[in-house]
């Protein structure tokens, strides 16, 4: 508290000087003078509430603070021009002409204040206005608006406001970590009595806090500036609409008239649309609709994973732990946009299903199998591929365990989950077919090898952590794909323990892993090629590299053997793992979950 107070008091209001004018002509006085702490077209048009003049102009001038010396990259992009000054010289200029047009310019700064000033104009039409900055070979981003000031009197306490801020942030982060391990440590205790309850109130709570802050306003907050987002909100709109209003034209979209099944274009999102269908009947907006969904999925997969770890291990702090890295990994919080790949809540229900098969093979667990992989394939059709080859991958690392001795008996119930799947998910993936064969809809291979992983992509993360470190070097790769240094740790002692070949579990999920990351590499790896010819799923996907989503799955399960075995310590789960992989022979008394 005292540093809240500390920093009210200090009132210190980054930014630049800003003069706005409603015309190009010089020497008028301006409409507006104020301060703005972003230069931005969204800053713009905060300062035009109502339509903006025709031809207007604007000016930013103050100082800009420097830590240490080095060669800085300015980056301005304007429709229709501007030029940024530095210290007196022109830096970057676009032009005079009409439209966009991007100047990159650089410039050596010592560290201290430099006199910065940027003129815009408008011209007429569209505008826009973006302002970026790196240092040395680091990728552009935006200029941190603390670093700049209204005069120069202003650095110190900017300064001294910033170093409070952080302050602040971490002893947020460190009651944030508190509370959660608080509430993780009740998870634990009550989890022996409601497991299930327990971990999905952990893992919803975490889902808040973990896309915080849009749980604060759901109905407003939105990523509604990517268009992916809008046509997912409209996605989810329109399948809850026609499925009350007319279900047998379900995929018969209102756009693209008169063509039909215009559903079928992009991703339809069955399931998704059902999360988000008792909202939207209600009368909630498709972007509270969406973002509620959103969180559901980060809390699902996390609650699904922790669910299935439990079962296999009766430990709920490996559980907790597999499923935080499973459900806030590189890949995921870099799909914020796409809800088709926000909710994977199903796969590791469909590994546990496909471990039932295989230890006690019984119609029940080739239906429960033939489910979760419908449910998987109904999130999306680029899961739907990474599902057939996770189980065909799984199935194949545990072929010792069942070729031999229940070939006929497991080969029979592999199909019966096939033809179960099938039944499930057909009617909403027949329109795919359809218009693959109507408008010859599908990826070609030159697309699969653009936009397939390299080792780069394994390394790029989103954190910001991580990112100045060494990922910003890789994070043009088509997909963020670094499981993290603790994911990292944990399924690397696993293997190094033995525990991913040993236990047959842990080698299923690695198998199905190392099969992700191979297949992520697309074209470039022998194989893909007469994959890619001969099964037509592998021709729905466009992003080859987001099959590396498979190779975090192992990672994040990969420790869970080590956290509840510890050398030295009694394991929970000794007699249960001891009883479930008996002899082939009498495997049908083992215990069976």
């Amino acid at each position: 508290m005292s540093l809240a107070a500390v920093r009210f008091a200090l009132d210190a209001h980054p930014g630049l000087n800003a003069e706005y004018f409603a015309s190009l002509a010089p020497l008028v006085e301006p409409t507006l003078t104020t301060v703005d702490s972003e230069l931005s077209t969204r800053q713009i048009e905060r300062r035009w509430p109502t339509l903006s003049p025709a031809e207007f102009s604007v000016r930013w001038f103050g100082y800009l603070g420097i830590d240490a010396a080095a060669t800085y990259t300015f980056s301005i992009t304007a429709d229709d021009g501007a030029v940024l000054s530095i210290d007196g010289g022109v830096v970057a200029d676009t032009g005079g002409g009409r439209g966009t047009f991007t100047q990159v310019g650089r410039k050596a700064l010592s560290a201290g204040l430099h006199a910065v000033a940027i003129d815009y104009r408008q011209a007429g039409g569209d505008y826009g206005f973006d302002w970026t900055w790196a240092r040395d070979a680091s990728p552009q981003q935006s200029v941190p608006s603390w670093r700049l000031v209204s005069r120069r009197g202003a650095w110190p306490v900017q300064r001294a406001a910033r170093l409070i801020d952080l302050c602040l942030l971490g002893l947020a982060a460190a009651l944030a970590t508190w509370a959660i391990w608080s509430l993780g440590t009740r998870i634990v205790g009550a989890s022996r009595r409601h497991p299930v309850a327990a971990l999905l109130v952990l893992f919803v709570a975490l889902a808040v806090v973990q896309t915080w802050p849009l749980a604060a306003d759901p109905g407003r907050l939105s990523r509604n500036d990517n268009a992916d987002t809008v046509l997912n909100e409209w996605a989810l709109a329109w399948v809850a609409h026609q499925a009350v209003t007319d279900p047998v034209h379900l995929f018969d979209a209102n756009i693209f008239h008169p063509e039909r099944y215009t559903l079928a274009y992009s991703e339809s999102m069955i399931v998704q649309s059902a999360m988000a269908a008792p909202l939207l009947w209600s009368g909630a907006s498709p972007v509270l609709a969406y973002n509620l969904v959103l969180m559901a999925g980060f809390a699902l997969n996390g609650w699904a994973m922790a669910y299935v770890i439990r079962r296999w291990t009766a430990d709920a702090v490996a559980a907790i732990v597999a499923g935080i890295l499973f459900a806030y990994n590189s890949n995921i919080l870099t799909r914020l946009p796409h809800m088709q790949a926000l909710h994977v809540e199903f796969l590791p229900l469909a590994l546990l299903a496909l471990d039932l098969l295989l230890r006690t093979p019984r119609p029940r667990h080739a239906v429960l199998l033939g489910v979760m992989c419908a449910l998987q394939a109904l999130t999306s059709v680029y899961l739907l591929v990474f599902t057939f080859s996770a189980m065909s991958s799984a199935v194949l690392a545990r072929a010792s365990e069942w070729v031999a001795q229940h070939f006929i008996r497991v080969a029979s119930l592999l199909l019966l989950s096939a033809a179960v799947a099938a039944i499930v998910a057909g009617p909403f993936l027949l329109p795919y077919l359809w218009v693959h064969d109507a408008l010859a809809f599908e990826r070609s291979l030159q697309e699969a090898n653009e936009m397939a992983a390299t080792l780069g992509s394994y390394l790029a993360s989103p954190s910001r952590l991580h990112y100045g470190l060494w990922s910003y070097r890789w994070f043009d790769s088509p997909s963020a794909l670094f499981p993290g240094v603790t994911a990292l740790a944990l399924g690397g002692l696993a293997f190094l323990r033995g525990t991913a070949l040993r236990d047959p579990r842990a080698r299923m999920c690695l198998v199905m892993g190392v099969c992700g990351v191979l297949l992520s590499l697309g074209p470039k790896v022998p194989g893909y090629t007469l994959l890619f010819t001969y099964i037509p799923i592998f021709r729905v996907v466009r992003v080859t590299s987001s099959f590396g989503y498979l190779g975090g799955v192992p990672v994040a399960m990969g420790g869970w053997r080590r956290l509840g075995d510890r050398p030295g310590l009694p394991s929970p789960n000794a007699a249960e793992i001891k009883r479930m992989y008996v002899a082939p022979s009498t495997r049908g008394r083992g215990l069976s979950r």
